[in-house]
């Protein structure tokens, strides 16, 4: 049984800064609760609804055998904790991962450029993690990973990828130094099918309403663009992170 202070404890993991303090992030509904406890991440505690319980009965057999609690809470109960209005039953509560240096042996890493819509961060989370692309790093201004609305979004992807956030062009500067080749997405660039990527890349995806940072554009090695249709409003973001990735997967970088 959950105490009062647990319950405010737990309600206050939907605000950056008590995730920041306490290092503890929320995944909501059942897919997102399956991946979690299935990886390395640590899981504190699976809260759920009553009427849930035949449909998380596999989640909850697992956590079981893995010694991780898990309590049956009220429907009323639950909406307290929840960031969804129609929730699933099920929370699980993680354990931030400790923050490790860039592998400078991966091939592939996807630099993700002031992404501040949670939805878009959580799709290009999923897609990367599609094309085996889970070297991830994050500049100022991207909403922060362990948003709940990122941890949905992603549909547990989340729980594959590494992140380094708060990354700086300058730190991209010192990448290039360990060899890898750094491309931006911009209407000047080339075409996306004439382009070959390096053996070792860093792919730029910026926010479509910001562009690409002109720091970034005079660091680039390379610059591609997607061709298309002329009238049209700009791909969003993470559509656009699809096609360029997939053009990475295809090409065997990373592979």
């Amino acid at each position: 049984m959950l105490s009062a202070n647990e319950f405010k404890h737990l309600s206050a993991l939907k605000v950056k800064k008590y995730r920041e303090e306490t290092r503890l992030f929320m995944a909501e509904g059942i897919k997102q609760v399956d991946e979690g406890i299935k990886s390395r991440y640590h899981c504190d505690l699976i809260v759920f609804r009553s009427d849930a319980r035949d449909d998380i009965k596999e989640t909850l057999h697992i956590a079981s055998k893995k010694g991780i609690r898990c309590e049956e809470v009220r429907a009323k109960e639950l909406e307290r904790l929840a960031d969804t209005v129609h929730t699933q039953g099920v929370i699980g509560y993680f354990r931030m991962p400790q923050t490790h240096a860039v592998d400078t042996n991966s091939p592939v890493l996807v630099y993700l450029d002031r992404i501040n819509d949670p939805g878009n961060l959580g799709t290009m989370i999923r897609t990367a993690d599609w094309f085996g692309f889970r070297d991830i790093l994050l500049s100022p201004g991207c909403v922060e990973v362990f948003n709940p609305k990122v941890v949905r979004a992603s549909m547990g992807s989340v729980f594959r990828g590494s992140f380094h956030q708060e990354v700086e062009v300058d730190e991209l500067a010192e990448l290039q130094k360990a060899g890898y080749s750094v491309v931006t997405t911009e209407l000047e660039g080339s075409e996306l099918k004439k382009y070959k990527p390096a053996e070792k890349t860093i792919v730029v995806l910026s926010s479509e309403s910001h562009g690409v940072l002109p720091e970034l554009a005079s660091l680039a090695d390379g610059r591609v663009k997607i061709p298309g249709v002329k009238g049209a409003e700009s791909l969003n973001v993470a559509v656009a992170a699809g096609i360029i990735l997939h053009k990475l997967f295809e090409t065997g970088t990373g592979k």
